[in-house]
């Protein structure tokens, strides 16, 4: 090459070289001017290698030059975390909090909020450091992953753990639905405990058990309650126990509610007859027959009153209403109702009443195993009572080894049985007696058992023999007890069998006491409902007695466990909380009812 060429090729490339750094930012031995992403790498690495000023003031720069880059918003919360980082908690607050006005829809508002949870705990305000994280938690975000949340949830419990009453309740109101309110409500339980708060405490393990369904949490729950109550007997109450009674005192179911009260009043001595053992205080609350007003009387009984057992109620109703209230806060009942299933609300539920399978069993046992009876027919009314029954007693037939030769149904509002009692009884298949000309039908079954109330009885009993079906041998259940069917409608009943759960004319030396002193107290004779309440006061002065039964778990173990003879028959439970008395059976012999010994 010429020195010529070679002199032309090097200014062209000092030329280019000149040209190359002027785009670069370089002229006349100046520094070239930084681009936008290089000042956020710098910032951002000075910030991984904790030169938190050098990351700020690189992250500030950055934000001045280029606004309206994209990366501005990373880098205004990479700022707040600076700060944060720089033990300045409230210039990281502040940037935080503007931060989350101005980018409503970024995906980093789980980690800015997450991020304001430190602030205000680093600051000591324990309750807005929990309102952020659980916002953090519900808002989630693009990086959230397993250990963002098992961080947040940590930071939640740790500080649950450590906070004061105060602290605790505003917590309890920035989160109502969440899944700590468990972890609060226990706190805030164990907290009144120890400072002697008693009705505190009682308030807030009932809003523990009520915030989860968890079985760990409500039997947490549970044992709080008995250390509430023995904290209350160690301070002097111990010498009354508290017993819960809800009943209808009012509205359709009024009459029977007062006829179980009135048996358990007398059950209590309330009439000065034998004062003894340990006081118990009757807690009385009326349920006015409804679901509403059980539930409500029973969390007034449960976390005013401290009531150690509840007796009651009766109608469907209220007495599922209490049933769960009941099995949710810990505490037994026993309840008075016939529904089907009650006890299988949980194991704090038990039943002190004949249920309409104990009542088939016994008239069963009586018919087939003792009376021979074989073939049987069902005249049943067409609702749910009477289905259930037409069902339960065709099993039970069935079981026995007996034959069920005709099911009819009538309407329950039904006067005239022409039709069905033609149909169950075979008037179409007629004989000539040889006394009389008259057709008599020949009933192919040994007894009819029919599952209604005494009014529908005494309309259906006689319009058998005016279709020449002639003494009928008739099982009834216990809705037939009364003294006002025997007067109408004896003569058309004689012989029939029914169950019943107490007879005031049985010449056992107990109830005969009992009716005396019903009689005198009331002026009238007790019925089975009264005397299961006084038999259910009774138990429950025997288990107190017998067993020291002082809390809840008490109560619940003995019930499972102990047995009393009361007016009733004697009374135990099975595992399912069902009673296992035996009831009275009953028959029809001139104009008077009779026990059948």
């Amino acid at each position: 090459m010429s020195i010529k060429k070679a002199v032309s090729a090097l200014v062209a490339g000092t030329a280019f070289c000149m040209l190359f750094f002027a785009a670069a930012g370089f002229a006349a031995g100046k520094p070239v001017q930084k681009t936008a992403s290089s000042i956020y790498s710098e910032a951002d690495l000075a910030l991984l290698s904790g030169r938190y000023q050098e990351a700020l003031d690189s992250f500030q720069k950055f934000i001045r030059d280029y606004p309206d880059y994209p990366e501005v918003i990373a880098a205004k919360y990479k700022i707040a975390r600076i700060y944060y980082n720089l033990a300045d908690y409230q210039n990281s607050k502040n940037s935080a909090t503007e931060w989350l006005n101005q980018y409503p829809d970024s995906s980093l508002r789980a980690e800015v909020m997450s991020m304001l949870g430190d602030d205000y705990s680093a600051m000591g305000n324990r309750p807005e450091a929990f309102r952020w994280r659980i916002a953090a938690i519900k808002t989630g975000s693009g990086q959230d992953s397993p250990n963002i949340r098992e961080d947040l949830n940590s930071k939640i419990l740790e500080a649950i753990k450590v906070s004061n009453r105060e602290e605790l309740e505003k917590m309890a109101g920035y989160a109502p639905e969440s899944r700590y309110m468990p972890y609060i409500y226990h706190r805030l339980a164990l907290i009144s405990l120890e400072e002697d708060r008693i009705d505190d405490a009682k308030k807030y393990v009932v809003l523990l058990v009520r915030s989860t369904s968890e079985e760990t949490w409500v039997s947490m729950g549970r044992d709080l309650l008995e250390k509430i109550s023995q904290k209350n007997r160690d301070e002097g109450n111990s010498g009354t126990i508290t017993i819960g009674c809800l009943l209808p005192l009012s509205g359709p179911f009024a009459l029977y509610g007062q006829e179980v009260l009135n048996g358990i009043e007398l059950g209590m001595d309330i009439f000065n007859r034998q004062q003894q053992g340990r006081a118990i205080n009757l807690m009385i609350k009326d349920t006015g027959g409804t679901a509403e007003g059980a539930g409500a009387g029973m969390k007034e009984l449960i976390e005013g009153d401290n009531a150690a057992v509840v007796i009651g109620p009766l109608a469907s109703g209220e007495s599922v209403a209490a049933a769960k209230k009941a099995q949710e806060l810990g505490v037994p009942i026993i309840t008075f109702t016939q529904k089907e299933g009650i006890t299988g609300e949980g194991n704090m539920v038990f039943r002190n009443f004949l249920t309409p399978e104990r009542e088939v069993d016994a008239l069963l046992n009586k018919s087939v195993k003792e009376k021979g009876m074989k073939r049987f027919a069902i005249f049943y009314p067409d609702k749910s009572y009477g289905q259930y029954l037409r069902d339960l007693f065709r099993e039970k037939v069935k079981q026995l080894g007996g034959t069920i030769t005709a099911v009819e149904s009538y309407k329950p509002d039904q006067t005239d049985f022409a039709e069905g009692i033609k149909r169950i009884t075979g008037s179409n298949r007629v004989r000539i007696d040889g006394k009389s000309a008259n057709p008599v039908s020949t009933p192919e079954f040994d007894a009819i058992f029919i599952p209604d109330n005494y009014e529908q009885i005494a309309m259906i009993a006689p319009q058998f023999p005016y279709y020449n079906a002639f003494n009928i041998p008739f099982l009834g259940t216990s809705l037939w007890m009364s003294e006002d069917l025997v007067r109408s409608t004896g003569a058309y009943l004689q012989g029939a069998i029914f169950p019943v759960g107490f007879s005031s004319d049985d010449d056992a030396t107990g109830i005969m006491e009992f009716t005396a002193n019903y009689k005198d107290s009331f002026h009238s004779d007790p019925g089975v409902l009264a005397a299961t309440g006084y038999d259910t006061i009774r138990l429950i002065r025997y288990i107190i007695d017998k067993d020291d039964a002082k809390t809840r778990k008490d109560f619940q173990k003995a019930l499972h466990q102990d047995a009393f003879d009361g007016v009733t028959g004697k009374i135990s439970f099975d595992e399912k909380g069902e009673v296992k008395k035996d009831p009275v059976l009953m028959t029809i012999e001139g104009e008077s009812l009779k026990v059948i010994n």
